[in-house]
């Protein structure tokens, strides 16, 4: 069913939900996700994809944040080669060529890094709080960027 011609991608998710809402996806398009009571009602269609313009438009002129590239990763802000991360304990003594290391390794190579620096700064909070914490744990998050 065509309900309105955008210059946009859109997906419509039918919900038990009492309200609309609308969200941008990774890739750029747009989510409506509406009550079904609103199925077939073409007004508010019309007003959704109102209000879907600017939000599209200010997704768009947002800056892309580049976590990492072929070249280099960011660590605490700042870009480091990935050449820094040679993988050494994969080298042999036949071939002294080293190699960059897999997307796992860099993970938990970077797991380890970040462990270091939280564990020094939350033994600081901790001693000045007077509060022992329990354990530190390191763990990769999918959250909205």
């Amino acid at each position: 069913m065509t309900i309105l011609s955008t210059t946009f991608p859109y997906e419509i998710l039918y919900s038990s939900n009492r309200n609309a809402y609308i969200k941008i996806s990774d890739k750029g398009t747009v989510i409506f996700s509406i009550p079904k009571r609103y199925k077939h009602d073409q007004a508010f269609f019309s007003q959704l994809f109102e209000k879907a313009q600017p939000l599209r438009s200010r997704y768009q002129q947002r800056p892309k944040l580049e976590k990492q590239n072929a070249e280099g990763l960011q660590l605490f802000g700042e870009w480091v080669a990935r050449s820094d991360f040679l993988d050494s304990s994969s080298s042999t003594p036949a071939s002294s060529a080293k190699t960059l290391p897999s997307q796992a390794a860099l993970e938990k190579k970077l797991k380890a890094i970040l462990y270091e620096y939280a564990k020094e700064r939350i033994d600081i909070f901790a001693q000045k709080l007077q509060t022992p914490y329990q354990q530190l744990s390191i763990r990769k998050a999918k959250s909205k960027l």
